[in-house]
C-alpha cells in the first residue's frame, strides 16, 4: 500500500489529496517522522487544511510529545478555526490531554465530541437490541 502511495505521491505532487494519502500511509506504517514531513508540506501549500493538521498533532501524541502535539493544535486552530468541528480534533485533544494526566478533561472533551452533528446517531431497532 505503501509503496503505491509513494508513486501515486511522486506523479501527482501538486495533489494535496495524494501527498496526505501518502502521509496517512506512511502514519498507519509507522514511519512517523516521514509522515509528519509530508504532512507538513501539505500544509506549507495549504495552511488551512484540517487532516494535514490533524495528522501531524497525531504524530506528535504517537511519539509521545504532548507539548508538541498541543502547540500543533493550537496553530492549526489559529489558522482554521473550524477544525474543532472535526470529530478528530476532538480525539487527539483528548489524547493530549490523558497524556498530560488531565484525565477528567480529556472525558469531557470526548463527551461534547459525542455532541458533534453526525458522531452519535440514534440507534436503529435492530442495534437497540
Amino acid at each position: 500500500m505503501c509503496r503505491v502511495c509513494e508513486m501515486l505521491s511522486r506523479f501527482a505532487h501538486s495533489h494535496p489529496e495524494a501527498q496526505l494519502l501518502y502521509a496517512r500511509a506512511l502514519y498507519l506504517n509507522g514511519a512517523l517522522d516521514a509522515a509528519a514531513h509530508k504532512a507538513a508540506d501539505v500544509l506549507r501549500g495549504d495552511g488551512g487544511n484540517v487532516q494535514a493538521a490533524l495528522l501531524v498533532v497525531s504524530v506528535h501524541v504517537r511519539q509521545g510529545r504532548p507539548s508538541d502535539a498541543m502547540a500543533a493544535l493550537e496553530a492549526a486552530v489559529s489558522s482554521n478555526f473550524g477544525i474543532r468541528e472535526a470529530p478528530l480534533y476532538q480525539v487527539v485533544h483528548a489524547q493530549i490531554l490523558v497524556a498530560n494526566g488531565q484525565l477528567e478533561e480529556a472525558r469531557k472533551v470526548l463527551e461534547a465530541a459525542l455532541l458533534l452533528p453526525g458522531v452519535r446517531s440514534t440507534p436503529t431497532p435492530e442495534q437497540a437490541a
